[in-house]
């Protein structure tokens, strides 16, 4: 008998190759003259890279990065001739905090922005963002502040890019550190979903995260500032 095992990581516990080899522990108990194959699967979340490493052959780039909470950790991203692979998860991920840190209106995605900005300067003009499993509700200011935006309250005042301060921005410094004009990036995810309300970030995805209900109302209307900004600033409607 021939057996395909194909699954996706189980969050919190096994990665996807882990759980390959003990369902096919399992199998071989009972059908030992199985011919097993293993595809171990992802879905943008973490781990991502690694199943994504058994097919395409990057070079692993390391370097120091902030985690969802401004600590200095050590990251990797892939990159193949001029292409990046970059998980979210591996810098801004749910994993790396203890289950008493999680609180999505104190972290911030930054440390992805590090590894983009680094990406780019290594010479990526492609860059695949996977943003699964993320520790963050900040619409992405984190990734944007590493690569140089600025965000300001009513006083003029530099805002830390994380949750809770999404409300207080009024303006946006958009000097930017590095060019994107010749820059391509695709963000590969298993969800759709609108900016805010109902079905937004903040009520769909912020409580797994840490947040509770007061919590998810100040994000929810933060995501609704942010876009006025956004769109006041950029002409863009998101």
């Amino acid at each position: 008998m021939k057996i395909l095992i194909a699954p996706d990581k189980f969050k919190g516990s096994l990665l996807a190759m882990e759980v390959c080899n003990a369902v096919e522990e399992g199998i071989l108990k009972f059908l030992p003259q199985s011919q097993i194959t293993k595809i171990p699967l992802a879905d943008g979340g973490e781990g991502s890279l690694s199943v994504l490493e058994n097919t395409i052959k990057f070079n692993r780039i390391y370097l120091d990065v902030n985690d969802p909470l401004f600590r200095t950790i050590k990251v990797f991203y892939g990159l193949l001739n001029n292409t990046a692979y970059i998980e979210m998860a591996s810098a801004s991920g749910l994993q790396l905090l203890n289950k008493d840190e999680l609180n999505p209106m104190q972290t911030t995605s930054f440390g992805t922005g590090e590894m983009i900005l680094d990406a780019i300067q290594n010479g990526a003009t492609k860059i695949l963002l996977f943003i699964g499993g993320s520790a963050t509700n900040d619409c992405g200011i984190g990734i944007a502040a590493a690569l140089g935006y600025k965000f300001y309250d009513e006083f003029n005042s530099e805002l830390k890019p994380i949750g809770e301060n999404l409300n207080k921005i009024k303006s946006i410094d958009k000097n930017l550190d590095v060019s994107f004009d010749d820059i391509d990036i695709s963000v590969l995810t298993d969800v759709n979903n609108v900016l805010y309300g109902e079905n937004g970030a903040a009520h769909i995805y912020a409580k797994q995260k840490g947040a509770n209900e007061k919590e998810i109302e100040e994000l929810d209307n933060g995501l609704k500032n942010i876009a006025r900004i956004i769109e006041s600033t950029f002409k863009v409607d998101v």
